[in-house]
């Protein structure tokens, strides 16, 4: 609902980590969805953050906290819900074999398009090297009708959108190579409130089980 859709942009970036261990990251992106090379001629976004661990501070393994920064050039071009400017605050917490991750966003829309705003808890444990528990809550909200999106696999079932949406997680990993190669299985149950009444509303359980690789 509030980061990007698309996996590869045509850009350009830069990083930087300064000596006190805070980071930075700036770059400006085609909105252009070609999958290879692509021109401005679809505007662009830029995206910033910055980035630091308060694990000192803070006494922990890991303290992470980051913000990021979107902003989209929108024109007549643009994907009609797409929002004018997203900000994300989130952390990483980890203290010996708890752990807890957190993220609060905001999307900014344009025009007639809801502003929409939400939040995730995710805390978890580690069994072992290779086994973790870990439970999850999540809510969207709209200031107006259809500004929510349901999931990846719930709207094969629901075809709509809503302007509230609850879902709580629970799941197990098993890390086979760290997050290069892991299979999570989870089960969810979620609902979507849809006042416009107009084919968003969901309310049902759901299994999910893949093994994830990357490199």
């Amino acid at each position: 609902n509030l980061w990007f859709t698309d996996e590869y942009f045509t850009g350009l970036s830069a990083a930087y980590k300064g000596d006190n261990d805070w980071k930075y990251f700036a770059g400006v992106f085609s909105n252009d969805d070609h999958d290879e090379l692509s021109e401005f001629d679809a505007s662009y976004f830029t995206l910033v953050y910055l980035m630091h661990d308060f694990a000192s501070e803070f006494g922990t393994d890991q303290a992470l906290f980051k913000l990021d920064y979107v902003h989209n050039d929108i024109d007549s071009r643009s994907e009609p819900d797409k929002f004018s400017t997203v900000i994300s605050l989130s952390s990483q917490f980890k203290q010996g074999d708890w752990g807890l991750s957190t993220d609060i966003s905001m999307g900014d829309g344009h025009e007639e398009n809801p502003t929409v705003w939400g939040f995730t808890i995710m805390p978890y444990y580690d069994i072992n090297e290779q086994l973790q528990a870990v439970l999850r809550y999540t809510f969207l909200t709209s200031n107006g009708d259809n500004g929510v999106k349901l999931g990846r696999y719930e709207k094969e079932i629901v075809g709509g959108k809503g302007d509230e949406y609850n879902e709580i997680y629970a799941g197990f990993n098993v890390y086979f190579y760290g997050h290069k190669l892991k299979w999570q299985t989870g089960a969810q149950y979620a609902i979507m409130d849809d006042s416009a009444h107009d084919g968003g509303k969901y309310d049902g359980w759901g299994i999910t089980t893949g093994l994830r690789s990357y490199w």
